[in-house]
């Protein structure tokens, strides 16, 4: 079956399975943006003390949290969150035979210890919080997953100090591409040689 993803701005993102719908990280609107209201099976935040990621009440429906470490298999999906520093937690998400990596945290913060923990994961979800292009390179040669997707940076009427989404794709070597609304994918389909960079625009 297919996994769709779509990204809601700063690092809130959505997954939807056939069985269950996952928000990561909805924030609160002190940030330039507005939180979509959605309803969804599971909601998650990698910390929970942060506006940055913490606005769960902004949900609909009667979701299932997740914010702290542990293993969770809700409605077919299987969430591994791992114990960072200052009450954080990094989520490894499996459904659908894909595995999806949220650090939540610029790559710059994680040890070689947290960094292993996402080797192997089939999509990287990457804030570029920074524009610390070793760091975020580093990541990806670590971890090398089939599909980065880039998020938590710049985009229009973000007030928070983020890095360029320019400035990952000269690193990566990849050129300017146009967003996508939303990826839908297989494990199949999955990219098999290289990593690919998909851009998705903020919905």
């Amino acid at each position: 079956m297919n996994m769709h993803i779509t990204w809601h701005g700063l690092s809130a993102v959505k997954l939807q399975t056939s069985s269950a719908t996952m928000l990561i990280n909805p924030f609160q609107d002190s940030y330039g943006i507005t939180m979509p209201k959605l309803k969804v099976d599971i909601a998650a935040t990698t910390n929970a003390t942060d506006d940055m990621v913490n606005n769960l009440a902004r949900l609909q429906g009667d979701p299932q949290i997740v914010e702290n470490p542990g293993e969770y298999e809700i409605n077919g999906v299987f969430i591994y969150g791992i114990p960072a520093s200052g009450g954080r937690t990094l989520y490894v998400i499996e459904a659908e035979g894909i595995r999806v990596g949220h650090p939540g945290v610029s790559p710059l913060s994680l040890t070689d210890a947290q960094l292993e923990i996402f080797e192997g994961v089939d999509i990287l979800l990457l804030p570029l919080m920074t524009d610390d292009k070793k760091a975020v390179s580093d990541m990806i040669s670590r971890v090398e997953p089939r599909i980065v997707i880039p998020i938590q940076y710049v985009t229009p009427k973000v007030t928070a100090k983020l890095g360029e989404l320019d400035h990952f794709m000269k690193e990566m070597g990849s050129k300017s591409k146009t967003p996508d609304k939303k990826l839908v994918i297989k494990a199949k389909d999955l990219p098999v040689e290289n990593t690919e960079v998909i851009i998705l625009e903020v919905a």
